[in-house]
């Protein structure tokens, strides 16, 4: 609650923000190469905050961190700016590599419990000056927070998730769509990677994480960033076909069958899949989203209400490999490029926005467990059949590019049914992120009320990965 002290001291307040820079600022994130810093930290060879007006903080990391992330967004946004209104789907403008001066004791509150990355290093509280050196960082414009943190923090009302409905679509169409034009495939793209802020009476949604994300300008050759991925919710299933190991596989089964008959090649399909090496957690998620998607295909064991095993998740998975082998295999030969390029290129980046939309399935079923309800209410089943829909989209398009016009109309039918009946009326604990993010978005709030002590700095978030989050590595 703003007290009417704070309410008289607002524009000084304000004032001390915009050059709060010299005193440094607090941890209020880490992830697994480094930790965020707001207001930023003072930097030895930057003097002023490029944007008047914009809310600054600061990524400290290893010296090799820094500049490999650096050089990564550098890179992109050369390209990315040619696409209209890029700031907007794409948080790469006005990073600046920052050579941080010695933190101060207000820098290092709650250093260690705050900023585990580089605790993981041996750096604490003590020794981090002594080491300043090995360090380096990013100044860059506090970008928002993520889906996860954005929808849970907004407790699914109705219109504001169908204004987060309609951010996504933009984002789609004049943003992923145009950048894969422009050869560029970002390559993660899940709600942990997309962060939500406020612009002007709207939201934006924008790209983060550039360090999976290639440009592909027709080589003949797969990129290793590609090549050998396991399984992953957000990539298409036939990830895996691009792999080393698979494409020797293939070649030795097609040594002795070049011209397989659908049951002996979906036999090849259902032997490759068995191998120990595809079981990951991303393949229980797999799993556990299509249990939920088509549940009323699976047959359960009737004693524990629970299905028996994950290969009803192997059955969707080997179907879909199934339609690209027998397209793709020609005359003896699986054309693995000719399919690269011709869709998998075209999908990557759509499986991985439709997966956004499955993590709204999870916060619904999540939130029902809570509080003991078992089984979808009427209202919630539509909007997961919906959903349903769109994934279905993506299985059907295995062997060809999705049809982008028809994800949208789908993605557009979801706005009547996030209706009141959805909305969680349960008030979570505040995360300091929340805070930023209201301050940011133009509550009267100060940097100390911003920066709480965070005494459980994987609580983040108990889903995404803030490691790999460009602001949140």
């Amino acid at each position: 609650m703003t007290t009417k002290k704070y309410k008289k001291n607002i524009k000084e307040r304000t004032r001390k923000n915009v050059t709060r820079k010299k005193r440094g600022g607090k941890v209020f994130e880490s992830g697994g190469y480094g930790c965020l810093f707001s207001p930023p930290l003072k930097c030895k060879n930057i003097t002023k905050t490029n944007q008047p007006g914009t809310t600054y903080v600061t990524k400290l990391m290893k010296k090799k961190y820094a500049k490999r992330e650096y050089e990564e967004i550098i890179k992109f946004e050369k390209i990315l700016k040619t696409i209209p209104n890029y700031d907007d789907y794409f948080l790469v403008k006005n990073f600046e590599l920052c050579v941080p001066e010695k933190l101060t004791k207000e820098d290092l509150i709650h250093f260690n419990e705050n900023c585990s990355a580089l605790s993981d290093d041996n750096l604490n509280e003590i020794n981090i000056n002594e080491k300043i050196d090995e360090l380096e960082a990013i100044q860059m414009p506090f970008g928002g927070i993520d889906i996860f943190d954005y929808v849970y923090k907004i407790h699914f009302n109705n219109s504001k998730m169908i204004q987060l409905n309609q951010t996504l679509i933009d984002l789609l169409k004049n943003g992923i769509v145009k950048m894969n034009q422009l050869d560029v495939y970002h390559g993660d793209i899940k709600d942990s990677n997309v962060l939500v802020s406020k612009k002007s009476n709207s939201i934006r949604a924008r790209l983060i994480d550039w360090g999976l994300s290639k440009i592909y300008n027709g080589e003949e050759n797969i990129p290793d960033a590609f090549a050998n991925r396991p399984f992953q919710y957000n990539l298409p299933f036939s990830c895996i076909l691009l792999s080393r190991v698979f494409r020797q596989t293939c070649d030795e089964f097609l040594k002795t069958t070049p011209n397989p008959s659908q049951s002996k090649l979906k036999e090849f399909i259902h032997s490759y899949l068995k191998t120990k090496r595809h079981f990951s957690k991303h393949l229980i998620h797999i799993h556990r989203t299509i249990q939920v998607l088509f549940k009323n295909e699976f047959s359960v064991n009737k004693h524990s209400g629970k299905s028996l095993d994950i290969k009803y998740a192997y059955e969707y998975i080997s179907n879909y490999l199934f339609k690209i082998l027998e397209k793709y295999i020609k005359n003896g030969t699986f054309r693995v490029i000719e399919y690269f390029k011709q869709v998998y290129l075209k999908n990557l980046d759509v499986w991985g926005f439709v997966s956004i939309y499955t993590y709204f399935i999870d916060y619904i079923t999540n939130k029902n467990r809570k509080y003991g309800i078992k089984h979808f209410k009427p209202h919630q089943l539509k909007l997961v059949h919906k959903v349903k829909d769109a994934y279905m989209l993506l299985l059907d398009s295995a062997e060809k590019p999705v049809d982008i016009d028809s994800l949208v109309q789908i993605l557009n039918e979801l706005d009547p049914l996030f209706n009141d009946s959805l909305r969680e009326e349960f008030k979570p604990k505040e995360k300091s992120i929340f805070k930023l993010f209201d301050y940011i978005s133009g509550n009267k709030m100060n940097h100390s009320e911003v920066m709480v002590e965070n005494k459980n700095p994987k609580g983040i978030s108990s889903k995404k990965n803030s490691a790999k989050n460009t602001t949140k590595k």
